[in-house]
C-alpha cells in the first residue's frame, strides 16, 4: 500500500486560515494521521510506503500522488 500526503496537510499554518477553515479543519481531523496509519500497517506485517510532498497541499499533490502510484504498479 502506498500513502500520501502534502505537506502542507500535515503542518497545516493555522495563522493563514480564518476562523471558520481553523474549525472546520478541527472538526475533520482524525486521531490516526496517514503517517500513523502507515507505521500501524507496516507494523501488522503489511506492506505500506508513505510519501510526503514537500511544499505541497491537498490539491497540488495529486499529480506527484498519481506519478508515485504509476512508478509503484510498474515495479
Amino acid at each position: 500500500m502506498t500513502i500520501t500526503l502534502g505537506e502542507l496537510e500535515e503542518t497545516p499554518d493555522f495563522s493563514q486560515m480564518s476562523e471558520e477553515q481553523r474549525l472546520r479543519y478541527q472538526t475533520r481531523s482524525s486521531w490516526l494521521t496517514p503517517r500513523q496509519l502507515c507505521d500501524y500497517l507496516t507494523d501488522a506485517g503489511k506492506t505500506c510506503q508513505f510519501y510526503l510532498f514537500t511544499g505541497k497541499g491537498h490539491g497540488s499533490s495529486i499529480p506527484d500522488a498519481i506519478k508515485t502510484a504509476l512508478e509503484q504498479s510498474t515495479e
